[in-house]
């Protein structure tokens, strides 16, 4: 596991991610697989510039299979700075936007720059405990101030 993840492999920017085959069940058959990625993909995470120079990534309330593509985005425009990620409206966390957070988090580290989870909601620890994660083993440099 010495090998860093790359957020771009099999992430093209042109292209909407799909919505997984339960998204689309539960959207019913009068909807198009493209309207709810759409709709989501216009609903960009809100980014600040904190009073320190850190960027603090403000995650949406629901984090499923269709916002993950629009996440890991949001991640890659700001690689090189130290950012905080702010969970504290999430009020679901798929495994999609684990594994995005985990390759950010193991990314930043390797490039050197702070990444940590700021504020998070109980729902967002309670959904990482699902997973077998804890919030602190999302933190990439230690000198966060």
């Amino acid at each position: 596991m010495d090998e860093v993840l790359n957020l771009k492999d099999g992430l093209d920017p042109e292209e909407p991610a799909q919505p997984h085959s339960e998204d689309a069940a539960q959207n019913g058959p009068h909807t198009t697989p493209e309207a709810p990625v759409q709709a989501d993909l216009a609903e960009a995470d809100g980014i600040d510039d904190g009073p320190d120079g850190f960027a603090i990534v403000r995650l949406r309330p629901v984090l499923n299979v269709t916002s993950a593509m629009a996440t890991a985005r949001q991640f890659l425009e700001l690689r090189g700075r130290n950012i905080r990620v702010d969970a504290s409206q999430v009020q679901h966390l798929g495994g999609q936007t684990v594994q995005i957070l985990l390759s950010a988090c193991r990314s930043w580290a390797e490039d050197g720059n702070a990444f940590a989870l700021a504020e998070c909601s109980e729902k967002f620890i309670d959904d990482l405990k699902l997973f077998g994660f804890a919030p602190h083993q999302f933190t990439a440099v230690e000198t966060l101030p």
